[in-house]
């Protein structure tokens, strides 16, 4: 068997995954219904109307969500690192630029996605996958102690010493029994608007409560970009010279 069948092996088993993450991901996203953001109390639980539907929502929760997201941010670090590899070996020099303008578009055709659904994650890939170019260079283990850092949560202790979160303006506060007009707003628009009434939404507060969620204390963001780095890890651990 040749280098390039085994690289051309390894890839289809990645498309497979990544297909198979995708799947699981769709499935979440019935659960959630596409709100794709907090919804009001008033809504109340909607999404649960007869007894199994609390069954069904904790086995998605412990068997699905959050665990296909991982696989599908794993898969970009890897992707990444199979790109730049190919692509510094077939053009003879830095592939960084060329991954950015690539970032670019997918941050382009995301912002459009988002318009129509602000629960859209190509724009916040293509935001984490800028510093994930940066990363590209770096020594392995100071690539894993960060890694490392991010999955126990240093963002958001540094948040919780300093005080400091960003977008704090546009992050629901959960606790409250207090409606959010942010959430409420949307929440109306989803009901009873125009589709200009939901793409204004989400290019406006929505992106904004969508980083706040990314970067907040939720630190969902943060997870994601330690989920690339080890998938950055793994790709230059089996990247075949072509």
């Amino acid at each position: 068997m040749t280098d390039n069948t085994r690289l051309t092996n390894r890839l289809d088993v990645v498309d497979a995954l990544r297909g198979f993450s995708l799947a699981g991901i769709v499935i979440v996203h019935f659960l959630e219904q596409y709100v794709g953001a907090p919804t009001p109390h008033s809504a109340g639980a909607y999404t649960t109307q007869n007894v199994l539907d609390p069954i069904f929502e904790g086995i998605f929760s412990f068997f699905i969500r959050g665990k296909f997201f991982a696989l599908f941010s794993f898969l970009f670090g890897l992707s990444f690192a199979i790109q730049m590899e190919r692509g510094e070996f077939r053009a003879g020099g830095d592939f960084r630029l060329r991954f950015a303008w690539r970032l670019l578009i997918l941050f382009i055709i995301g912002f459009i996605h988002h318009l129509l659904y602000r629960g859209d994650i190509l724009t916040v890939y293509a935001l984490l996958g800028l510093p994930l170019i940066l990363f590209h260079k770096i020594p392995d283990r100071w690539v894993l102690i960060i890694t490392i850092l991010l999955f126990i949560g240093l963002p958001r202790i540094l948040m919780q010493v300093t005080g400091y979160e960003p977008f704090h303006a546009y992050i629901p506060d959960w606790q409250s029994q207090e409606e959010n007009p942010l959430v409420v707003s949307y929440w109306n628009a989803l009901k009873s608007g125009t589709l200009i009434d939901v793409a204004r939404s989400n290019a406006n507060e929505g992106f904004l409560m969508k980083m706040g969620f990314q970067f907040g204390q939720t630190s969902r963001g943060y997870q994601t970009f330690a989920w690339f780095l080890l998938g950055m890890l793994a790709g230059g651990g089996v990247i075949l010279k072509i």
